[in-house]
């Protein structure tokens, strides 16, 4: 998490994505990445931790 990015929202981390809202609420209730923060009642979900969820899934087929 960087202090100086702006958080997201489910419907904008979903559409990032290409996950239905549902199923990024599904992945959250079952402990899976990404991270995510409350505050209070709300979610959200920084974009680095986004973007290393993300990256952290590549598959690279040349390297394997």
């Amino acid at each position: 998490m960087m202090l100086n990015e702006k958080p997201l929202n489910e419907f904008q981390v979903a559409e990032i994505v290409g996950l239905k809202v549902t199923a990024l609420r599904s992945r959250r209730n079952q402990g899976k990445p990404p991270v995510f923060y409350k505050v209070g009642r709300a979610v959200r979900y920084y974009p680095s931790d986004v973007q290393g969820w993300l990256e952290a899934g590549r598959v690279d087929p040349i390297a394997e």
